[in-house]
């Protein structure tokens, strides 16, 4: 156990994506069971105690931002006694972590004293869901308007939310969940609208052409172990396992630009995942694998830009962008009801053996201390 004020010296850092912070209405963006999970599984494997912590970054803030929010968190964390890092990273944490282990800054210029610093101490990046060549999502006019407000994009926007607010009307306990007004809640969320309001700056960089221009100025260090976990869920309609309409809505949106073509390393990634053995596939046996195509998505990244060149590709996870970070289907034993409820539900049919396994495939791949 470490001392109070202090922390393990092998320490994971878990980088939350575009939210940027703990918790938005009653979704805490790193359920409790990932930390402990994590901690308990790396117990066990390297025989020794490990610090789990969610990392803080700036809400909607820009890539660079980020990225520096990480590196002074990372130097907190070593004045504490942290010696080893594994930075883990959901959606643009994903990409904020690994953005960080390339050998330059993509803005130019060398790194600071203190990025070098934390640099140094990073053993291994794993990635979950993250945007490496963008979102299709962000080219919609959708995504437009919420960066850009206009007149034009109005009409767009409201047909995709509509979903959402008739399904709060069906459901009370969805409208409660929207307009949470609780004393603990209600920071957050104004936090956030007020964050998406005055910077938009992180929206236009997860563009695909703005993140493939990216790619092109930057080299990942090779001394540090990188890992892609790939997720992706089929809109579903029918008997069973039916998709919300919003999620519905926003898979489509993430198909809208399939009449385009696709850049070379996404056409790379589309057959990387295609041809990956079976084995390598994280799915309930309820669920079927999805469509293997540029446009394939989990509701908010597209599938086949969620892996990187020289990466290893550990699992690819049939669920939702939200089912990876603890947000999915769970059922109170005792009285058969719901634990949480949700307007983003792919019906992928993500449960309990799936994070499991998904969290045990992250362990495996973080480099063991000497």
């Amino acid at each position: 156990m470490a001392n109070q004020g202090a922390v393990h010296e092998d320490v994971v850092v878990l980088v939350p994506g575009f939210l940027g912070f703990s918790v938005f209405g009653r979704f805490p963006y790193f359920a409790d069971r990932v930390p402990s999970t994590l901690a308990a599984l790396l117990r066990e494997k390297w025989a020794r105690d490990v610090s789990v912590v969610p990392a803080s970054t700036v809400p909607t803030g820009r890539l660079r931002d980020r990225i520096g929010e990480i590196v002074a968190f990372i130097g907190k964390l070593q004045a504490l006694g942290a010696k080893r890092f594994h930075l883990v990273g959901h959606s643009t944490g994903g990409v904020d972590a690994q953005l960080l282990m390339t050998t330059a800054p993509f803005w130019g210029d060398d790194w600071s004293d203190a990025a070098r610093g934390a640099r140094e101490a990073v053993q291994s990046v794993v990635t979950i869901s993250a945007p490496h060549y963008g979102t299709c999502l962000l080219d919609s006019a959708v995504a437009e308007f919420v960066s850009h407000p206009s007149f034009g994009g109005a009409l767009p926007f409201i047909k995709a939310t509509g979903p959402l607010f008739s399904l709060a009307i069906k459901d009370l306990s969805q409208l409660e969940t929207l307009l949470d007004v609780s004393t603990k809640q209600l920071p957050d969320a104004w936090h956030f609208v007020a964050s998406i309001i005055r910077h938009h700056e992180l929206l236009d960089e997860l563009k695909p052409a703005a993140m493939q221009e990216v790619r092109a100025k930057v080299k990942p260090d090779p001394r540090t172990k990188l890992t892609c976990f790939a997720t992706g869920a089929d809109a579903r309609s029918g008997p069973g396992r039916e998709s919300d309409p919003f999620y519905t809505e926003l898979n489509g949106l993430g198909h809208a630009d399939d009449s385009k073509p696709a850049t070379q390393d996404v056409l790379e990634n589309v057959g990387r995942i295609a041809d990956a053995p079976p084995a390598i596939w994280i799915r309930n046996i309820a669920s079927p694998s999805f469509r293997i195509e540029p446009g394939t998505n989990d509701g908010v990244v597209n599938t086949a830009r969620q892996v990187l060149p020289g990466a290893r590709l550990a699992g690819i996870v049939v669920g939702d962008h939200a089912d990876v970070i603890g947000d999915y289907d769970r059922i109170d034993l005792a009285t058969g009801l719901p634990m949480n409820t949700g307007i983003f539900r792919s019906g992928a049919c993500f449960g309990d053996d799936q994070f499991l396994e998904l969290y045990r495939r992250v362990a495996d791949s973080m480099v063991a201390p000497r």
